[in-house]
This record gives C-alpha cells, structure tokens and sequence, in this order.
C-alpha cells in the first residue's frame, strides 16, 4: 500500500532522502487516518471492547503509555470475557514492558499464555 502510494506522488521521488521523506510523510499519513477512524468508531460506540484496544495499541505505538494503559484497562472492563481478553493482557505487557517493568510485563505475557 505505501509503495503504490510512493510511486504515485507527483513529483516523483528522485533520491534516497526524498524517498526517507514521502514515507514518513505516508505512514504519518496512514497513521493519522487510523486514529480518525478508531475515534470516530469510539464516538458512535465509546464502550466497545473490539475498539479500545486497537486504539490502545495506536496509542502504544505514539508512547502515549498513560492512555494505552487507560484504554486497555477500560477494555477488560467493559469487554470480553476472561478467556477472550488475551488481547488486553498482551497489550498490557508491551505497555509494561516499555515502562521499563519488566516483571509486571511479564505476568501480564503468562496470562496471555494461559487464556
């Protein structure tokens, strides 16, 4: 999808550095209309379980680690039951793991394992 969108733009890319540029300028691109989407989904539906953390996962990406945290724990409020949250205790993890706590990130990976 990011190549076709590369190869399209006008001006065409003419070196490694324009090149460097389009695809950050494509993926914030990508990015941002993913937010608008999920956003837009939350607006119509803010207690989604399929939802929460996809956003949450958008927001882990950012480093916006205090809302992924928030919105994965709404989630497994509101959301499946204990044997269909993996997805929740995963994202936990990675959020845990990229504080720089590694133990608490990894109970949460076990949990994943064991559901």
């Amino acid at each position: 999808m990011l190549g076709r969108r590369i190869r399209s733009r006008i001006p065409a890319v003419q070196n490694q550095r324009e090149m460097r540029v389009a695809l950050i300028e494509e993926w914030d691109g990508l990015l941002q209309g993913q937010i608008d989407g999920l956003i837009l989904t939350l607006a119509i539906s803010h207690h989604n379980s399929d939802v929460l953390p996809n956003l949450a996962k958008v927001q882990l990406h950012l480093q916006y680690l205090d809302d992924a945290m928030y919105l994965t724990r709404k989630s497994l409020e509101v959301g499946p039951s204990e044997r269909d949250a993996w997805q929740q205790y995963f994202i936990l993890g990675e959020i845990f793991k990229a504080y720089g706590y590694y133990q608490e990130a990894e109970v949460h990976f076990r949990h994943t394992l064991d559901l």
